[in-house]
């Protein structure tokens, strides 16, 4: 397999070792994964992909690049993608509702497609400014689900 194709998987296995991962002391030493920063950080992504979705259905995808992406991504345009992320937001909105131990488990789930998106941008040559902001995110629910 390719560079890029190696490195996609290795995403996928490092995604899918998520559900099993001990949790890491040096993380909790450090503050990391408490329930209230999880909340914060689960409540910042439900924005961004519910605004997002709702953004791309009204048909303002340039808005979503401008704003959300901080230009870093192209959004794509078009109802059913934009139906797609709402249906995203809503998950995160009902672990955020659900409490602290279903926002760790939205986390360690959302590792996945996370790790597809950079897998995909890769695949595809995308620039690697495209993935900043999905890796921003693999950070902040790492954090979650091993803090």
């Amino acid at each position: 397999p390719s560079p890029k194709m190696k490195f996609t998987l290795a995403l996928l296995f490092a995604s899918a070792a998520a559900f099993k991962a001990p949790k890491q002391a040096a993380l909790a030493v450090r503050g990391g994964g408490d329930a209230a920063t999880n909340e914060i950080i689960m409540k910042v992504s439900a924005a961004t992909a519910t605004f997002g979705g709702a953004l791309t259905v009204l048909d303002k995808a340039d808005l979503v690049e401008k704003y959300i992406f901080f230009g870093l991504n192209p959004a794509t345009s078009g109802a059913a993608y934009g139906v797609a992320m709402l249906g995203w937001g809503v998950g995160k909105i009902n672990a955020v509702q659900s409490g602290a131990d279903s926002i760790k488990r939205f986390a360690k789930l959302n590792l996945i497609p996370m790790a597809c998106w950079v897998g995909t941008n890769l695949q595809n040559d995308a620039p690697m400014t495209e993935n900043i902001f999905p890796a921003i995110f693999i950070a902040l629910y790492s954090y979650i689900v091993w803090g």
